[in-house]
């Protein structure tokens, strides 16, 4: 959750990643503002990744378009804990491989 005050204060969703990220350009956003992302192990949530796009592929544009905008942050982000491998969309420990996550190889 976040207040509608800092929401617009950092301008929101970015338009130019409809189909993923958004969230984390958003929380990215905030750190770069100086809010904090906290995370409430005590909460449930359920997010069902990519259900609406029904197994189409993210344009290579979006991806490119996040990764000019964050670069070294969008891989190793010091709030991103590093016992956590890059290599994985699921979370899963690193076991030993110190290499960043090769975004470089999506484009």
């Amino acid at each position: 959750m976040v207040s509608k005050k800092a929401f617009e204060k950092i301008g929101g969703f970015d338009e130019a990643l409809p189909t993923a990220a958004q969230d984390i350009d958003l929380c990215l956003k905030l750190q770069q503002a100086g809010w904090t992302n906290v995370t409430l192990p005590s909460v449930v949530a359920i997010h069902h990744e990519s259900l609406s796009r029904r197994g189409q592929k993210i344009p290579k544009a979006e991806i490119a378009h996040f990764y000019q905008r964050w670069g070294q942050w969008a891989y190793e982000n010091p709030w991103y804990h590093p016992g956590f491998s890059r290599w994985s969309e699921q979370p899963a420990m690193r076991l030993g491989i110190k290499a960043p996550y090769p975004w470089r190889k999506l484009l």
